[in-house]
């Protein structure tokens, strides 16, 4: 059963899928970075600073069998309600149809978000479908 999940930087489990599924995608190592820019922090203060923040980015992870199997990153603004999701190109071409639905639903409904923009590739089949 696929389920989605934010990204924790301080799980080394998601991390690790994570980055699996960047190395296999042929996409940038943003699991190390993600670590690099947290490690100043402790994990209950980057929580709180994310509760606290106008402004915050994250990424959005589609697991099945304990493994990312696609992701989104999310850039949200509390005081405007706006929020942009951004969809890595991949190897396969497209992304999971559901998860499209899920991060949307994700952003529009806990997030709260009143606008939502997407970025889709180019070269995802479902570009011309949504």
């Amino acid at each position: 059963m696929d389920k989605i999940e934010l990204l924790n930087p301080y799980n080394d489990r998601q991390l690790e899928s994570f980055n699996d599924f960047c190395l296999y995608n042929d996409l940038p190592n943003l699991a190390k970075s993600l670590q690099e820019k947290t490690k100043s922090q402790t994990e209950q203060n980057y929580f709180r600073s994310l509760q606290l923040s106008y402004v915050t980015d994250s990424y959005l992870l589609e697991i099945k069998d304990e493994k990312v199997t696609d992701y989104c990153y999310i850039h949200s603004e509390k005081d405007t309600k706006k929020a942009i999701i951004t969809y890595p190109e991949l190897l396969n071409r497209h992304h999971h149809k559901q998860f499209l639905k899920e991060s949307i639903t994700y952003v529009l409904n806990d997030l709260s978000m009143d606008e939502l923009f997407l970025t889709l590739p180019i070269t995802d089949h479902y570009t011309n479908k949504i």
